[in-house]
């Protein structure tokens, strides 16, 4: 299966319409139906927007689809500091790198917290 035709398996599984996806994502009307491959920087794109699809699986046929091992309500920066977590956690336990790895969590967990409280004083205005 070619990169575009994984895409639109993920869409599909997702029930994402292609029209949501383009302008999500802000590609090209019919991108997905020319051609073969993506490009690195339209696969980078479209992993920043749907933070969930797992790019290994468009290396190795065997990888899942989607990362299943977080939140479905994580995303952004958060998210990919918690999938960097975890795969480092599962590669080789270092206690320095782990203290390291939780203090950039807390970071970006505190971030995500001050930004929430901002929308939340948005909509009671």
């Amino acid at each position: 299966m070619n990169d575009k035709k994984k895409i639109i398996k993920y869409l599909n599984q997702k029930g994402i319409s292609k029209n949501k996806f383009y302008l999500t994502t802000g590609l090209s009307v019919g991108f997905l139906d020319s051609g073969n491959s993506l490009g690195v920087d339209k696969l980078r794109m479209i992993i920043d927007k749907y933070h969930d699809l797992n790019p290994m699986w468009f290396l190795k046929e065997n990888e899942p689809m989607i990362l299943e091992n977080l939140s479905e309500n994580l995303s952004g920066p958060l998210k990919r500091v918690c999938e960097e977590s975890y795969s480092e956690i599962n590669k080789d336990f270092d206690r320095e790198k782990l203290i390291e790895i939780l203090q950039k969590t807390i970071f970006y967990q505190e971030q995500a917290i001050s930004y929430l409280r901002d929308q939340i004083t948005m909509i009671n205005k």
